[in-house]
């Protein structure tokens, strides 16, 4: 496959026109045209702008023979476990969220069921005299602290679930070019 071929490929599986991508290379509609007539060569610096705008490398765009590479997609990628993981991540990403506010919920029950506990059981019974105040207001404070922090993960659980719902949604809308 040409680079003129390949450009032509990976510029219409991004839905731009001839006019569209040569708006973003800073050139006429009739150059991009040429290119992919294979007529003409690009410059070096225009090279490196589509190889960054459409996320391929230069290897893909320049050799005729890697477009037989049977791991390589119809746009120079590799698909591999990386690129997999990946948009999985941005397919599914706020259900981290989600999982980060019901781990945190989960804990602060816990917290408050301790320090309930904690309060009942330390209800000193009748003509007792003892101190032990001081035990009792250091274990407090500490279960304070922890459901503190357990209500910030809840919050940001689910903020963070909600901002990568919103990335997701991007990604589903092609809006996202990362």
């Amino acid at each position: 496959m040409t680079f003129g071929q390949k450009l032509q490929l990976i510029r219409k599986k991004n839905n731009l026109t001839q006019e569209q991508l040569a708006t973003q290379l800073y050139v006429s509609r009739q150059a991009v045209s040429k290119w992919e007539q294979d007529t003409a060569m690009p410059d070096v610096d225009k090279l490196l702008l589509i190889s960054h705008l459409f996320d391929v490398s230069l290897d893909y765009l320049l050799k005729e023979e890697i477009d037989n590479d049977v791991t390589a997609a119809p746009d120079g990628r590799k698909n591999n476990l990386v690129d997999s993981i990946i948009n999985i991540c941005r397919k599914y990403g706020y259900i981290a969220g989600y999982g980060l506010s019901a781990v945190s919920l989960y804990c602060f029950i816990g917290y408050v069921i301790t320090l309930v506990s904690v309060i009942v059981f330390s209800i000193p019974p009748k003509g007792f005299t003892g101190t032990g105040g001081a035990l009792f207001g250091s274990v407090y404070t500490i279960l304070f602290f922890y459901m503190a922090l357990s209500s910030f993960g809840i919050i940001m659980g689910m903020w963070l679930a909600k901002y990568l719902k919103k990335r997701t949604e991007k990604y589903h809308k092609g809006g996202d070019s990362q």
